[in-house]
């Protein structure tokens, strides 16, 4: 009982410490970084990748003109359940390879 309550313990100060990933792009040796505009450049890219570009929210890196246009109005049609469609299903059911 002892045990299972310092393994318990254990997940649980690992869960609350552990951090989301974040990409950290690679450069190469012959990119010069000590130059502003590049290493501005490496950081808006190295941002982008960072904010969850694939995902639907408020994303930073959008302008608020377009924020407001596409999400807030019925423009732009997302399905959000389209990735859980299969997924209780095995795949060769339902796709032909």
């Amino acid at each position: 009982m002892k045990y299972l309550f310092i393994c318990y313990l254990l997940l649980g100060m690992i869960s609350f410490t552990s951090k989301a990933q974040t990409i950290n792009p690679d450069i190469s040796a012959r990119v010069d970084t000590s130059k502003v505009v590049v290493k501005a450049v490496y950081q808006l890219y190295k941002n982008y990748l960072n904010s969850r570009p694939d995902s639907i929210y408020k994303n930073p890196n959008w302008k608020e003109e377009e924020t407001e246009y596409y999400l807030k109005s019925k423009i732009l049609r997302v399905d959000r359940a389209a990735n859980l469609m299969f997924n209780y299903y095995k795949s060769n059911q339902y796709l032909g390879y």
